[in-house]
């Protein structure tokens, strides 16, 4: 195995380990907190990370019948699988759910540490088929994603830089041109940069040029401009904030064209 490969395994236990140590940390109370997931609590939030684990080990997954309202938020097949993971796991004591967790997450990484590469081809929980090296990357963005909404719900925020939130900004960011060129189809001509402030700290600039949107050097006097903390710009890309939240709240300030800014606002969030 590469460098570049063992830097994400290790990258992945990290990520893996901070979730353990927080979900150690919580008091009774804490588990029973809502989240920004529809529907549910700190302790479902856990309960999804665990079911995913368990589904890429190939590990068998009982069959159940989901409830009208356990179904209210769910979109897709993805979602539907998702929140059987959190049904199963409701009834379960804590200590149970962290003990699962720690083993099948050590499990994983005992697989992952015996491959020669990680090129092999993998279904990815959303459907696609990606290299283990992608699908690896995506769980330390859903990790620690998930993460940072229990931490919100419980009000204790942390780990919103070093290593892993990096990674997963980084990924954020390759989001936007084609945010920008597919979905808020933008103009050929016209510009959009982003300024992400506090503990994340970025400039990104977007242009678009023969009908393909893509980042270019830092402008002086792009046609919109868009200035947020890194949490707001979390919230947004992964579906936490709408837009009108986030305006209406004062999280972003849009200088230049304002509608273009509000639609580009609209489309952020990349998440399935």
């Amino acid at each position: 195995m590469n460098t570049e490969d063992t830097n994400l395994l290790i990258l992945l236990k990290d990520t893996w380990d901070s979730v353990a140590e927080l979900m150690s940390s919580l008091s009774g109370e804490d588990w029973l907190l809502p989240t920004d997931c529809p529907g549910w609590t700190v302790k479902d939030c856990f309960a999804h990370l665990i079911g995913i684990e368990q589904r890429l080990l190939g590990h068998s997954v009982p069959s159940i019948t989901l409830s009208n309202e356990d179904l209210t938020h769910t979109k897709n097949e993805l979602g539907i699988e998702n929140q059987i993971d959190v049904v199963l796991r409701r009834l379960t004591p804590t200590k149970e759910l962290i003990e699962e967790y720690k083993f099948l997450t050590s499990e994983r990484l005992d697989i992952l540490d015996q491959s020669d590469s990680l090129t092999r081809k993998r279904k990815a929980p959303d459907g696609r088929t990606v290299n283990e090296r992608e699908l690896i990357s995506i769980r330390i963005l859903d990790c620690w994603v998930h993460e940072q909404d229990i931490r919100r719900a419980i009000g204790r925020p942390g780990n919103l830089s070093g290593s892993t939130a990096t990674h997963v900004f980084s990924r954020l960011n390759k989001t936007l041109p084609f945010i920008l060129g597919k979905k808020v189809k933008l103009k050929n001509g016209c510009t959009a940069q982003f300024v992400i402030q506090g503990d994340y700290a970025e400039t990104i600039s977007i242009g678009s040029c023969a009908g393909r949107a893509r980042e270019i050097d830092d402008l002086n006097n792009p046609s919109v401009g868009l200035k947020m903390n890194c949490e707001t710009y979390l919230l947004l890309c992964c579906g936490r904030m709408s837009s009108q939240e986030a305006v209406s709240a004062d999280k972003v300030t849009i200088t230049g064209d304002q509608n273009l800014g509000l639609s580009i606002l609209n489309y952020m969030n990349f998440m399935p």
